[in-house]
């Protein structure tokens, strides 16, 4: 059998400075937005208003490129559910707030 090190065939060597950067964790950030805590639900998302504006955007994007159908009769339909994330520029100050509509592929 014939491989790829036989062929002498091997991936390009990348160079690094050799510095591990590791992502700066929450609890050190110095703007005291670490204590923003992302909803699991529905249900606590809808009481803020800035998780609501992002679920709106979202929606609407969905609407305008007629990803979504809201079906009037009785068929099996995917069950869906909501994510939600902060994104941080490096600095960790918020950028936004992230909304994602899913769909319950497991059903």
């Amino acid at each position: 059998m014939i491989t790829r090190s036989k062929n002498l065939i091997t991936k390009p060597k990348t160079f690094t400075d050799s510095i591990v950067r590791y992502p700066v964790p929450c609890a050190l950030l110095a703007d005291g937005n670490a204590s923003i805590v992302e909803p699991t639900c529905f249900t606590t998302a809808v009481k803020d208003s800035n998780w609501r504006a992002a679920m709106n955007l979202k929606f609407d994007a969905l609407l305008k490129s007629q990803t979504w159908v809201l079906l009037h009769t009785a068929r099996n339909v995917i069950g869906c559910k909501w994510v939600f994330w902060v994104k941080r520029n490096a600095d960790g100050s918020i950028e936004r707030y992230k909304a994602r509509l899913v769909a319950k592929g497991f059903h």
